[in-house]
């Protein structure tokens, strides 16, 4: 950030020294020499900003979709996760059911036995 704000700063100098030699009276070829030169220079440095700024957008574009990318394969993996233990807990149900009902069967066979 301090580097685009000096670029800035730059910028400003560059474009504010290009308008005083614009508003001078007499133009003559050295000081339109100057002024092309003036300009071209403001022009490279505003290229660079712009290009500086493009690359970090780019950059942060990328960054930021493979962190989107990142999160949605760990939200699939954990529902994933989630479905397997929703099965898993059904199958204990019907073990804990099935265990439940031979337990009843054997205390019943016990107290015919007892009788």
């Amino acid at each position: 950030m301090a580097e685009i704000n000096k670029q800035n700063q730059g910028i400003h100098y560059l474009y504010c020294t290009y308008l005083a030699s614009c508003l001078l009276p007499s133009l003559s070829l050295q000081t339109l020499e100057t002024n092309v030169s003036l300009s071209s220079g403001y022009l490279e440095t505003l290229s660079l900003t712009y290009k500086k700024q493009i690359e970090d957008l780019q950059q942060s574009y990328r960054q930021t979709t493979d962190e989107i990318t990142a999160v949605k394969a760990t939200r699939k993996k954990d529902a994933e996760t989630i479905e397997n233990l929703v099965h898993q807990v059904k199958d204990l149900t019907n073990i804990v059911r099935a265990l439940s009902t031979q337990q009843e069967t054997m205390v019943t066979w016990v107290r015919m036995l007892v009788k």
